[in-house]
């Protein structure tokens, strides 16, 4: 759905309320809770981050399973955004790995059943031999890991199994690959 004010780039239901919907865009930078339960889509509540906003907006977004916090990923600064959803507030203090890239509007992430990690696709080549590898992030330390394991193209689809330690990948190379923490 494309305007003047830019295009939608992702759509969240939250998980314990199927009537709340949020949305990401570009290049207005915009983060916005939908309320179903209206007629026509009423929009319930936008926020444009108080802080530092993404440069050319955001490209994905997941909320945690409590619903408490929605990260969301600039598309040109490689950073994940927190944002309290009560208030909708900008948390301040973005999450980074230099190893990083997101210049593709289809790079997806997901976050861990217990809320401890988000797994994101990559686009940067940042593997000695040339290829693309997965990033998990600890949100409780703020660390993270460039897997070692890879594909030969952008991955653009990540999704956990069955805990952290396992999940798959999908890649433009036309490959989805299943990786276990103890393959590392």
């Amino acid at each position: 759905m494309a305007n003047a004010h830019g295009s939608i780039t992702s759509l969240n239901f939250a998980p314990n309320r199927d009537y709340i919907l949020a949305s990401t865009g570009l290049p207005d930078h915009s983060l916005k809770f939908w309320d179903l339960r209206y007629s026509g889509m009423k929009k319930r509540t936008e926020c444009t981050a108080d802080g530092p906003p993404a440069a050319k907006g955001f490209s994905t977004s997941i909320f945690t399973h409590d619903e408490s916090l929605i990260y969301a990923l600039g598309y040109a600064d490689d950073i994940i955004h927190r944002y309290e959803c009560g208030s909708l507030q900008y948390i301040d203090g973005g999450i980074k790995e230099s190893e990083f890239r997101s210049r593709s509007f289809y790079i997806e992430m997901d976050i861990s059943e217990d809320d401890d990690y988000i797994l994101l696709g990559n686009t940067n080549r940042s593997l000695e031999d040339g290829s693309v590898s997965f990033v998990r992030f600890n949100l409780h330390t703020h660390s993270s890991e460039i897997g070692e394991l890879a594909h030969s193209d952008s991955i653009t689809g990540v999704t956990f199994l069955r805990d952290e330690r396992e999940f798959a990948t999908v890649s433009l190379d036309g490959f989805i690959k299943k990786w276990k923490e103890d393959d590392q």
